[in-house]
């Protein structure tokens, strides 16, 4: 006889196996030493480091509030509001990383069988995120902002838009973004703006966004990428108020709590954050004007790490321009159909590669141009 334990088991087993599927499809394996897809080893800067030890010093191991240390939330609730979407440190949630941001808002939000819209190229784990809750998912381009439906139940359906984009570093067009976040809200559905990329931007002009809108956006991010933080797992949920405490009470039930250590080390990062990105994006500004002036054809990119690579003077076929840099430079580069469709014939690198896989990169795209 089969019992309600096995039947959830066999359940979950079917939706990783869904996940899997999700997350594999398109990628490129090969055994070659280069690698211009991910970044060296880093660490968090110094002033970050010793802000944890000064934490694990003054004793701060244990539980904090649920939501989170307040000087963190007051400083996250501050950054949003300047960038366009008002939110004081009640309505902001400190996160295990923006994996925990997205999954506590997607679940919370929606029930199996509503849809979730993706905005532009995605990266496969929010599909797989998005098949293991069994949500229903439909691509939009930024300017569909006709297609989005209405006249529905408002807990059937949740945009995404990341701004800037992990995938392509690129901040969305502002009147079709604006557009296309109107139709949806007018439309009864939740809206999620993805910001892990915000402080990547090149020009660190703010926003600009519209607080009428931001104002009842949720938005999400990470620490991981702009302060060289991944294994640190921080990250944020900002919500209007009416939307705040069920991503709270189930983040709580998920992990009580983001570790102390890793909050302290965030709240110095912002503090330091001035100084730090200003150097980081004069730092990756160089090496793209670097693989410019080799003559790589780099699509335009608002933020960094992420770039493209338009390749389709070469071939749309990117899957095999890839499998042929490998080859001809021993150097792994990413076919960015792997994210969408709309990005046949681009490849993807990550500007925080090592400086060798970079210049090869740059010799390749040298090679087939003479």
């Amino acid at each position: 006889m089969t019992t309600p334990a096995s039947t959830v088991e066999r359940g979950l087993a079917a939706r990783a196996r869904a996940c899997d599927a999700a997350s594999d499809e398109g990628l490129l394996d090969h055994p070659y030493p280069l690698d211009a897809t991910a970044a060296e080893e880093v660490n968090p800067p110094r002033f970050i480091r010793e802000a944890a030890k000064a934490a694990l010093d003054r004793g701060e191991t244990h539980y904090t509030a649920r939501h989170g240390i307040a000087p963190l939330r007051t400083k996250l609730a501050e950054r949003a509001t300047r960038d366009g979407f008002p939110v004081g440190p009640e309505e902001t949630i400190v996160t295990n990383g923006a994996a925990e941001a997205l999954y506590v808002v997607l679940q919370t939000a929606l029930r199996p069988g509503d849809t979730v819209f993706l905005v532009g190229p995605v990266s496969p784990q929010v599909v797989a995120l998005a098949t293991f809750l069994q949500l229903r998912v439909e691509r939009l381009r930024l300017d569909q902002a006709e297609r989005f439906p209405t006249g529905w139940d408002s807990s059937a359906g949740l945009l995404l838009v990341a701004a800037p984009s992990a995938v392509t570093g690129q901040m969305p067009a502002a009147p079709q973004l604006r557009a296309l976040i109107d139709r949806a809200l007018d439309a009864g559905a939740t809206v999620v703006v993805d910001r892990s990329r915000a402080w990547c931007l090149y020009r660190d002009a703010g926003y600009g966004f519209d607080p009428s809108l931001g104002g009842r956006c949720i938005t999400i991010g990470s620490f991981s990428t702009a302060f060289s933080m991944p294994g640190w797992r921080v990250g944020y949920v900002t919500a209007p108020g009416h939307q705040v405490s069920a991503p709270l009470e189930l983040k709580q039930a998920m992990s009580i709590c983001t570790s102390p250590i890793a909050q302290f080390a965030a709240l110095a990062a912002l503090e330091g954050a001035d100084v730090w990105l200003a150097e980081r994006r004069s730092f990756f500004a160089a090496r793209r004007d670097a693989l410019l002036r080799a003559g790589v054809p780099l699509a335009p990119a608002d933020a960094w790490p992420a770039q493209l690579i338009d390749a389709r003077p070469f071939g749309d076929d990117d899957i095999a321009l890839a499998a042929q840099a490998a080859e001809a430079r021993n150097v792994r580069v990413e076919p960015a159909t792997r994210y969408g469709a709309e990005l046949r014939g681009y490849l993807r690198i990550d500007l925080r590669a090592p400086r060798q896989a970079l210049d090869a990169v740059a010799e390749f795209f040298g090679a087939l141009a003479t």
